[in-house]
């Protein structure tokens, strides 16, 4: 049975978010169940992510990453809006698209934003962050690092963190001004491992990292915060015993350091914030009118 082969995996040491491809054969070892031509098929995840390809994969004419039957013709269905350059029906497609995100509210005020991020979480910091927004807003650039290769990130829980420093270091010093967005993924991604000695190493390199971009934001007299969107690893353990690789609920720091010349005007926060607390925050302390959203 299908929950048995997970078992099977969990006990050969696989990951619940790195699992191998199963696939259900007879016994004479031919898979059984596979997509054939006219079929109709449920994509029911709610990412948006790696459905994306999945989805190409199945449905585009001109797909050419890996071999596949480009004859299908499948009444191919997804459950949410992955992207609209897709050609297929949509479930539940989005009744609204969101206005006035931070990017857009940004854009239309004319002031830069730069996002910076490694390629593991950049459509987090583009695609997500704008409201499941494809559009690059006016002002708007990205830039992806590209993570390293391997099996699985818990061979280089370091990942690409020092790249993503460097990059933002670099923009620091050619800026003329703006917001510039920087994503470090380690302890997310990491945090989904069951392995502590990558998880501690982690979260080591992200300390480290933070340190440099403190030291370069100081060094061009900038405003830093620093804050997450929900916690990983301060939680190793549930209740029961077993380890805990999924996001927490616990409340995040959110951290202001102001390294601007001059005498700052003092600035207070909340006690007890929350995450759609931050742009409207961003958006008081370079004193552009914040929308009604």
């Amino acid at each position: 049975s299908f929950p048995q082969a997970i078992r099977n995996a969990y006990a050969l040491g696989q990951e619940a978010e790195a699992l191998e491809p199963i696939v259900r054969v007879d016994g004479s070892g031919k898979a059984v169940g596979r997509i054939s031509g006219g079929d109709s098929v449920v994509f029911y995840d709610v990412r948006g992510e790696r459905e994306i390809q999945l989805t190409e994969s199945l449905t585009e004419d001109t797909f050419a990453r890996f071999p596949v039957n480009k004859d299908l013709r499948l009444n191919f269905v997804t459950l949410i809006e992955y992207a609209r350059s897709l050609k297929v029906r949509v479930a539940f497609p989005p009744q609204e698209k969101l206005r006035n995100t931070l990017a857009e509210v940004l854009g239309r005020a004319a002031y830069p934003v730069i996002k910076i991020s490694e390629s593991e979480k950049a459509i987090h910091v583009g695609y997500f962050l704008n409201g499941r927004n494809e559009d690059l807003f006016p002002g708007e650039e990205r830039v992806s690092v590209p993570s390293p290769q391997a099996d699985s990130y818990a061979e280089v829980p370091e990942m690409a963190a020092g790249q993503v420093a460097r990059e933002l270091s670099d923009r620091l010093q050619r800026s003329t001004g703006g917001l510039i967005i920087v994503n470090l993924a380690n302890v997310d991604v990491i945090g989904h491992i069951e392995d502590k000695n990558a998880v501690v190493r982690a979260v080591r390199c992200v300390d480290r990292v933070l340190g440099e971009i403190v030291e370069a934001v100081r060094r061009e007299k900038a405003t830093l915060l620093v804050t997450s969107d929900h916690g990983t690893v301060e939680e190793w353990l549930y209740p029961d015993g077993t380890v805990n690789t999924g996001h927490t609920a616990n409340p995040v720091p959110f951290i202001l350091a102001d390294f601007s010349e001059g005498n700052p005007a003092p600035v207070r926060l909340k006690k007890n914030g929350e995450l759609a607390d931050v742009a409207p925050t961003i958006l008081e302390l370079l004193e552009i009118p914040k929308p009604s959203e």
